[in-house]
């Protein structure tokens, strides 16, 4: 958060609304929740407890982070809870992509891309867009994710530990503004 605000404030200061992306270890120890609400147009927070292995999806919205307090997006313990609308697993990258959230989340079958379906994250309002690591179920985790050219990129390793022991080369696709998706760099 340290290295974004003075840029995020510039930006206010100077007219661009921008969507900001933080992680942290627990939701405790997030550094400037408050000025960056003061600042951010959209602030997404995802902490590390759900990154990598985890099992769930943590992800903080605010609906105005200046005047309303960050609420747990995905309550698996609701009632209204439905398994098949909602990422689970550990959140590896976060990006704002044609008004929509975006996120990678670890499962156990391979790598999933979620896409929220509003511009503001919501229980049970979630569409997955890649499942099964790319075709891959040995592609677990994301290392990378960015918007480029009217596309999304991501990339895609296989799961700790292999990635560390075997050199094996990351994936990457891409995704279009209708949610289709292509392998660019990868197997053939």
């Amino acid at each position: 958060a340290a290295p974004v605000y003075p840029q995020v404030k510039w930006m206010k200061e100077h007219g661009i609304d921008c969507d900001v992306i933080v992680g942290s270890r627990t939701k405790d120890l997030l550094i400037l929740e408050e000025e960056l609400k003061a600042v951010a147009g959209n602030l997404y927070i995802s902490t590390i407890e759900s990154a990598i292995g985890g099992e769930r999806s943590l992800l903080y919205v605010s609906k105005d982070p200046e005047f309303f307090d960050f609420e747990l997006v995905i309550d698996y313990n609701s009632p209204e809870y439905i398994k098949e609308k909602n990422p689970m697993g550990g959140i590896d990258n976060m990006e704002v992509f044609n008004n929509k959230l975006y996120i990678s989340v670890a499962s156990n079958e391979g790598l999933e891309v979620w896409r929220s379906n509003t511009d503001m994250p919501k229980l049970n309002e979630w569409t997955r867009v890649i499942d099964k690591g790319f075709g891959d179920g040995l592609n677990k985790n994301s290392l990378a994710m960015g918007v480029y050219k009217d596309h999304l990129y991501i990339t895609a390793v296989k799961g700790v530990p292999l990635v560390l022991l075997i050199p094996i080369g990351a994936e990457v696709v891409r995704i279009d503004k209708d949610d289709k998706w292509e392998l660019v760099v990868g197997r053939d």
